[in-house]
């Protein structure tokens, strides 16, 4: 695909619902090795990885210590829905803390990394949405004072 679009593309890691009992790889391992064959990107979707945790109990600092830093082209930040026992990848509630934390230790171990806030449903007012971004953008200036604010959130 990358040949054909004459640039570089990254690619995302999912939230799961189910796991596999012959996986051969954990996650990050899995991403990484395919990033690496492909010679692309990864956008890290930090919200999935807590996601998976809680909902397979597989170790999202585990993944990110797996992955190259120099593939991490974009991190993504969202908010699950609860559905009993498990979280779901809804992108319809604000960020849980847990992910913040998440995505703390992540650009302290990266570096400023560009970050999307995604919140496909249940839209709120824009001031909570400005207010999201912001809380990005303070962590990477409270962590890498230096960064240019184009580039953390």
């Amino acid at each position: 695909m990358q040949e054909r679009l004459g640039r570089r593309i990254a690619i995302e890691n999912v939230s799961s619902y189910v796991r596999f009992a012959d996986d051969a790889l954990g996650e990050g391992e899995f991403l990484a090795a395919i990033a690496r064959e492909a010679d692309c990107g990864v956008l890290l979707d930090l919200n999935n990885l807590f996601v998976n945790e809680h909902n397979h109990g597989a170790s999202a600092e585990a993944a990110i210590a797996a992955l190259d830093p120099a593939r991490i082209f974009q991190i993504h930040l969202a908010g699950p829905s609860e559905a009993h026992a498990l979280l779901v990848d809804t992108h319809d509630h604000p960020v849980r803390d847990e992910v913040w934390a998440l995505y703390e230790r992540t650009i302290a171990r990266l570096g400023p990394v560009s970050t999307l806030i995604e919140w496909d449903a249940a839209i709120p007012p824009w001031e909570r949405l400005v207010a999201e971004a912001a809380r990005a953008r303070e962590i990477v200036g409270r962590l890498w004072p230096a960064a240019s604010p184009a580039r953390a959130a």
